[in-house]
């Protein structure tokens, strides 16, 4: 369950904030593994995954954290869509709403959870890599991708 936090307190300039912990049933090493990108996201990618593309979010307590008060706003202008199963799609055809001029997260703290587990996807015994992911592209995951395979995972 997300929960709504405080201000985030600043992360210094140069580091990674912390990851939220991980779901109970996902392997540490997969947390690892996304850890791994450290500050390369917001100094290098300049966050890529907040900038195009879709952001699925789950819950309402999700559309709240994003959206905050840009709600009403968001779907008058179609970037935000209800979908009939109950969830929303945020499209990023601009960048993520939370999304800093430095290219961090504004509520990293209370994020939604597909921002959370990016760029690993874990179902069972098969993890997905995002493929947009330049991080991943560039070779920064796959000692750590190696080490999930040894463990029995398949990478897709």
């Amino acid at each position: 369950m997300i929960t709504r936090a405080a201000k985030p307190a600043a992360i210094p300039s140069g580091t990674s904030p912390p990851r939220a912990h991980p779901p109970d049933d996902e392997d540490p090493l997969v947390d690892e593994a996304r850890d791994a990108l450290g500050s390369y996201c917001f100094t290098a990618c300049k966050a890529s995954c907040c900038r195009s593309g879709q952001l699925p979010l789950r819950t309402p307590v999700e559309v709240a954290v994003v959206a905050g008060g840009r709600r009403a706003a968001l779907l008058r202008s179609s970037r935000l869509v209800k979908n009939p199963d109950g969830t929303s799609t945020l499209s990023l055809e601009q960048p993520c709403p939370r999304l800093g001029a430095d290219f961090r997260c504004a509520v990293y703290a209370a994020r939604p959870a597909v921002c959370r587990e990016y760029p690993l996807f874990v179902f069972g015994a098969r993890i997905v890599v995002a493929p947009a992911c330049p991080g991943a592209a560039a070779g920064l995951l796959d000692a750590h991708l190696a080490r999930l395979r040894e463990k029995g995972y398949t990478i897709i």
